[in-house]
């Protein structure tokens, strides 16, 4: 975790520190010592409760798809530091790449994962990518593909055009990767 993070953590918790480090206390449950598989699983049982939500938009951005779209590409963009931040956005490939994604603006956000005063929202595991022995944003963008091509298959109407999952910066053991 970077000691922006850290000093960000301290700030909203009015300075309270975990005592016996003095290190900033996290907001939200930060989950320590989990292996890859552990978070894995910890973070699929979170975007699962979001599959309704996720479909209503992936249905969404087909029906409003642009007839000059080429291709659409859902990007998993976590955030720098791995600690279990991310968004997935919806991009649409095609001449004129800003028009065809304004076309579509509502429904770009599939997934969201804020900070707040309370933690996480949805509530997904938090990490310090630090003292891991393997890359958190891996793990994300492997779980969140698998996620959305589970999500695909329950599309009413599929897109004419190719899909494809990436993650940002290159994180991911198995993206970019064809969704149909």
């Amino acid at each position: 975790m970077t000691w922006f993070n850290r000093l960000l953590w301290w700030k909203v918790r009015g300075g309270e520190t975990d005592g016996a480090s003095a290190q900033p206390k996290p907001i939200g449950d930060a989950t320590p010592g989990l292996s890859a598989e552990g978070y894995a699983s910890a973070l699929h049982q979170v975007l699962s409760q979001h599959n309704t939500h996720a479909l209503d938009q992936m249905t969404a951005l087909v029906q409003h798809l642009p007839p000059r779209a080429t291709e659409l590409h859902f990007g998993v963009h976590p955030d720098q530091d791995g600690t279990g931040t991310f968004t997935v956005m919806a991009h649409v490939i095609g001449p004129d790449q800003y028009v065809l994604n304004k076309a579509v603006a509502a429904y770009r956000v599939i997934f969201d994962v804020k900070m707040t005063a309370t933690g996480l929202t949805p509530a997904v595991p938090m990490m310090d990518n630090f003292s891991l022995p393997y890359e958190v944003n891996d793990v994300i963008v492997d779980t969140v593909a698998d996620w959305l091509a589970a999500r695909v298959t329950d599309l009413p109407q599929k897109p004419a055009v190719k899909m494809t999952v990436f993650g940002d910066e290159g994180y991911g053991t198995t993206a970019p990767r064809n969704l149909g």
